[in-house]
């Protein structure tokens, strides 16, 4: 099913305080920056969600940005988390980055085939994956990367 955004808000606000779903695929719905917005919205504290994919919907820097506070503030349960095929840019590789030093519970973050600047995110600098004051969440963590 295309979701589109109107969809993917939709069925984010009705999920917002659901307690029991596990995992959760929304790639390739159409989400679009509309759509993803509503996505950190289900990572609230208190939810049971393990497993997000959002691959491949057009998720932009402002989506990136507010789903890596929402990793950063209130998610303890999601492990693994697939962004790939969205153009999230520098900025929004970056706050996840960022928010892997905070988040102990996510194990695996999918960037495949992001757009992103590489050397902005590898130059062992801010909140680049080989640097910064990361600390122990991002050495356990599974990032899967291609730029």
């Amino acid at each position: 099913n295309l979701l589109r955004p109107h969809g993917v808000e939709a069925l984010c606000g009705g999920l917002s305080h659901n307690r029991s779903l596990l995992t959760l695929d929304l790639s390739w719905n159409g989400a679009g920056e509309r759509g993803g917005l509503a996505i950190p919205g289900i990572l609230v504290a208190g939810s049971a969600l393990t497993s997000l994919n959002a691959a491949h919907n057009g998720l932009g820097t402002g989506v990136a940005v507010r789903l890596a506070a929402a990793l950063s503030a209130d998610n303890l349960t999601l492990t693994n988390l697939d962004l790939s095929g969205n153009p999230i840019g520098a900025k929004g590789c970056e706050a996840l980055m960022r928010a892997l030093a905070d988040n102990t519970a996510l194990r695996s973050l999918g960037l495949l085939n992001v757009e992103a600047a590489v050397g902005r995110l590898a130059d062992g600098g801010n909140g680049g994956p080989g640097g910064g004051s990361g600390g122990g969440a991002t050495e356990a963590a599974t990032i899967l990367a291609s730029f």
